[in-house]
C-alpha cells in the first residue's frame, strides 16, 4: 500500500471490533450481535488498521452496518512517536472508503450454507462474489418484503405502506424501484397501476 506518498510495503488488516472484550476493570462488553445479509453473516462493525513503519503515520479506518448498508464511522490518523507528521498526501492515500468498506465486512464475512463445515467465505472466488453483492444490496429478503407490501396495498397508496415498514419517503421510493429493478414488481407505465 502507498502510505505517505511513498510505496512502504504496508498492508492493513481487518479486525472485528464487535466481538466480546474484557476492559482493564474486569467489565465484560459482549459487543454487539452480528449482522445478516442474504445469505452473508458480517460482524456490526469491523476496522481496518495499518501500522506505520519507518516514521509513517498509522491509520484506523471503522465501519458499521447501518440500516442494512456498510457505512464508515471514524478515520482516526495518528503520527509516529519521533517520526514525522501526518502530512495531506498521507489521507489522499487512505483507499476509497466505500470499497474498503466492502472490503472490509467480506473479509470477515461469513457464508450461510446447507453444508455446516463449509460456511466459511475463504478463497473461494464465488462465495466471495456472492459475500460482496449481499453485503452491497441487502440480500433479496428487504426487497421482496417491500414488493410484498406494495403489491397488498396497490389500490391504496402503496408507496405510503412501504414507508409504514420504517423508510423515510426517498428510501420507500428507492427500495420500490429496487424491487423493480431485481423483477419482484413490474415495470410501470405512466398512469397505470401495476403491481
Amino acid at each position: 500500500m502507498k502510505w505517505g506518498g511513498k510505496e512502504m510495503g504496508l498492508t492493513g488488516r481487518y479486525e472485528n471490533i464487535s466481538a466480546v472484550r474484557v476492559s482493564e476493570s474486569g467489565a465484560v462488553d459482549y459487543g454487539l450481535p452480528p449482522v445478516k445479509l442474504g445469505n452473508t453473516v458480517v460482524p456490526a462493525r469491523v476496522a481496518y488498521i495499518v501500522e506505520g513503519a519507518n516514521g509513517s503515520p498509522s491509520a484506523r479506518v471503522e465501519f458499521a452496518i447501518h440500516d442494512g448498508l456498510p457505512i464508515c464511522t471514524s478515520v482516526h490518523v495518528d503520527a509516529a512517536e519521533g517520526g514525522r507528521g501526518i502530512r495531506s498526501g498521507d489521507l489522499n492515500t487512505l483507499p476509497g472508503l466505500d470499497r474498503l468498506a466492502i472490503d472490509a465486512f467480506t473479509a470477515l464475512a461469513v457464508r450461510v450454507a446447507d453444508n455446516p463445515f463449509d460456511w466459511h467465505i475463504g478463497l473461494d472466488q464465488v462465495k466471495v462474489r456472492s459475500a460482496r453483492l449481499d453485503i452491497r444490496t441487502r440480500g433479496n429478503a428487504e426487497l421482496e418484503e417491500v414488493a410484498r407490501v406494495y403489491r397488498e396495498n396497490i389500490d391504496d397508496r402503496p408507496l405510503e405502506a412501504v414507508e409504514r415498514l420504517g423508510y423515510s419517503r426517498r428510501t420507500a421510493a428507492r427500495r420500490v424501484q429496487q424491487a423493480r429493478v431485481k423483477g419482484f414488481l413490474p415495470r410501470t407505465t405512466p398512469g397505470k397501476k401495476q403491481a
